[in-house]
């Protein structure tokens, strides 16, 4: 598994709590972390966000996006962007698709039913 760097930025909130300080973050809801002093706060708050970020990570790896660029429908339906193109522009009968300004997307559920409809022999 390739090693992947991510910078993250966090606005770090830090507010008393009874005898402890509270930290967390607008950008990251589910990262809430307690400290004796705002320093530890902090701390354990820095300490907390890469465990963070893999569930979130993971979370995404478990559910693919329902929207692909064109590169990720051509290897899902296991066929080439120069295919995809050629069906765009009616050449061949291709996929549904969205376009987003220049984007072009592709539902999952599309390819799907667009696959589906093309099996030989059942």
């Amino acid at each position: 598994m390739p090693i992947v760097q991510v910078l993250v930025p966090f606005d770090v909130r830090v507010a008393p709590d009874a005898d402890r300080f509270h930290a967390s973050s607008r950008s990251a809801p589910g990262l809430h972390v307690d400290g004796a002093t705002e320093r530890e706060a902090i701390a354990e708050f820095v300490a907390a966000a890469p465990a963070y970020i893999r569930s979130l990570m993971q979370d995404v790896a478990r559910y693919p996006p329902a929207a692909l660029r064109e590169a990720d429908a051509a290897r899902y339906v296991g066929l080439t962007c120069s295919f995809l193109r050629a069906a765009r522009v009616g050449r061949c009968d291709g996929p549904a698709y969205i376009r987003v300004g220049r984007a072009v997307l592709y539902l999952a559920s599309d390819l799907d039913a667009w696959l589906r409809a093309h099996r030989v022999g059942v």
